[in-house]
C-alpha cells in the first residue's frame, strides 16, 4: 500500500496543481509540483529501493525497473503540466 501511494501521490498532485493553475498561479503550481516530485523521489528511494537493494542483487534489479516505470509515470504527468503551463502563459501574454 505505501508503494502505491508513493507511485500515485505525486502524479495526483501534479494533475491537481495543473487543474488549479488559474486559481493558484503558475509559480505556486510549479513549486508544488517540484516539491511533490522531490518528496516522492525521496520516499521511493527510502521505502522501495534502498531496503530492497540491501537484500540481494536480483531484487535490486527488479525494484529499480519498477522505479523507472513509476518515474516514467511521473514524467508523463509533468509533461502534461508543462503543456498546461505553456497554454496558461500563452493566453496570459495574449491579453
Amino acid at each position: 500500500m505505501p508503494l502505491l501511494l508513493i507511485a500515485a501521490g505525486p502524479a495526483f498532485v501534479i494533475v491537481t496543481a495543473s487543474l488549479l493553475m488559474a486559481r493558484l498561479g503558475a509559480r505556486i503550481s510549479a513549486a508544488i509540483i517540484v516539491s511533490s516530485l522531490a518528496v516522492g523521489g525521496l520516499l521511493l528511494w527510502q521505502v522501495a529501493i534502498a531496503p530492497t537493494c540491501a537484500i540481494a542483487e536480483s531484487e535490486c534489479i527488479g525494484v529499480k525497473g519498477l522505479a523507472y516505470v513509476v518515474i516514467f509515470f511521473w514524467f508523463l504527468s509533468t509533461a502534461a503540466f508543462l503543456l498546461t503551463l505553456y497554454k496558461h502563459l500563452r493566453s496570459a501574454c495574449a491579453r
